[in-house]
């Protein structure tokens, strides 16, 4: 098995190269330093502070090899998604960039899709969305899009063989 960045399975699917962007947190050595750097987090126990400082760490991540490709460090203070725009000049097309409900917002949305790569992030259930446009059932049932598309590649078959043309559509026909 590849743990090569880029090969591998799971590492594609179709024409992405899926990579995923998510945070943690990593303790580090107890020291005033990192302490006052880092910060700790809260405790119920004792002096109500943990331990260990914590060090937020947010990375890019290949999904199939799990190669970390690039990250960000920073304080306990920050949230993840504060430290995501400084990750994203590595993201780029021909990548499907997902992420989890902490990475949410749409200046960051708007960051991450201007490098080209495809996005598919998962949004928290209390988000509304507002609706742009509605479908009938007919055109956002499987089945009939499905068969809607074959229809028209057939038609576009047809038609470029009378011109000598190869494209064929993927999408349904709304007409």
């Amino acid at each position: 098995m590849s743990k090569i960045p880029g090969q591998g399975p799971g590492a594609w699917y179709r024409r992405w190269r899926l990579v995923a962007v998510d945070g943690t947190v990593f303790d580090v050595p107890d020291t005033d330093a990192n302490g006052s750097f880092f910060g700790r987090p809260g405790s119920g126990r004792g002096q109500q502070r943990s331990a260990y400082p914590q060090v937020r760490v947010t990375a890019l991540v290949e999904c199939g090899t799990h190669a970390v490709f690039a990250a960000a460090a920073g304080p306990l203070s920050l949230h993840e998604q504060q430290l995501v725009p400084g990750l994203l000049d590595r993201a780029e097309p021909g990548m499907l960039l997902m992420a989890d409900r902490g990475i949410t917002g749409f200046d960051l949305w708007q960051a991450a899709y201007a490098t080209g790569a495809d996005l598919l992030w998962r949004v928290r259930k209390n988000i509304v969305l507002p609706v742009l446009q509605s479908f009938d059932e007919a055109l956002t049932s499987p089945r009939s899009w499905r068969a809607k598309t074959a229809t028209a590649a057939a038609h576009s078959r047809s038609a470029s063989s009378n011109t000598g043309s190869t494209a064929a559509t993927r999408t349904p026909s709304t007409a």
